[in-house]
């Protein structure tokens, strides 16, 4: 039987985090949320669909959109200290032993290389999911659905519908005074056609201003002025909402036209 897909020109996640050593854990983590998305789709059956084969060399990436796809659905069990039967489980770990790649870049990873995994919030979601833990014995291992709801996958995102722009802003917060920013708009050509831009920056809440911030983003990115009113909007709440302590900046406006959307942007 042959099998006919869309084509991925990034090659495959192994190849490409080989080739990027600077992807950080938000590109990751968007990563991560894909395939629990692949598995809980295959798992959802009854009798439920087990990829059996999954690691980084069997999940595609397109480098340009960030989007995955699990692909090489096979019998080939995971190389796993379990000993139960061929079942939703097995492609949990393998899922752990592909997160312990994409963080740590070793191929054909272990549980053993864990101590390489220097971030707390990582390595306590990775153990999550190989069931190092106490608290989750191999009869209670959380499932791809349990581990798609994991507060360590949480990302917070606003859209803002303008004219023909739209701008989609994502953040994660690493700690009190670090927030990753990820911008994205779609504006439209003289012709009616529209393209995908796409910047991200680092916002550090205790030095820098929303205003001071999106004047210079526009400016540089040749974007017309009114836009850093709607983007300083954006960052103003989502900073709100990602870091709660924070005092609200006079020009805070809250305006119908933000909400939040809990899907992701490829």
């Amino acid at each position: 039987m042959n099998t006919i897909s869309e084509s991925f020109t990034s090659g495959n996640l192994r190849q490409f985090r080989k080739k990027h050593k600077g992807v950080d854990m938000v590109a990751i983590k968007n990563w991560a949320r894909q395939i629990l998305q692949g598995l809980c789709y295959l798992h959802s059956h009854n009798p439920p669909i087990i990829h059996g084969n999954l690691t980084c060399e069997n999940i595609f990436v397109n480098g340009n959109t960030r989007e995955v796809k699990l692909g090489n659905l096979g019998l080939g069990l995971a190389q796993t200290i379990l000993v139960e039967q061929h079942n939703p489980v097995v492609d949990v770990y393998s899922f752990g032993l592909c997160m312990l790649e994409l963080v740590t870049c070793d191929q054909y990873p272990k549980p053993d290389g864990l101590g390489k995994v220097k971030d707390t919030k990582t390595r306590q979601f990775i153990e999550r999911c190989l069931c190092l833990v106490p608290e989750y014995s191999i009869s209670t291992r959380l499932s791809a659905a349990q581990l798609l709801k994991d507060p360590f996958l949480e990302e917070t995102i606003f859209d803002f519908y303008q004219r023909s722009t739209k701008f989609r802003l994502i953040g994660e917060s690493r700690d009190e005074n670090l927030i990753y920013f990820t911008l994205t708009w779609r504006m439209a050509d003289l012709c009616g056609r529209a393209r995908l831009e796409k910047i991200e920056f680092v916002f550090y809440v205790d030095e820098d201003t929303t205003t001071i911030v999106t004047d210079e983003m526009v400016q540089e990115l040749g974007l017309p002025k009114e836009d850093a009113t709607s983007i300083r909007d954006l960052m103003d709440n989502l900073i709100i909402k990602l870091v709660p302590a924070r005092k609200k900046p006079s020009s805070f406006l809250k305006f119908s036209g933000v909400h939040p959307d809990p899907t992701s942007v490829c």
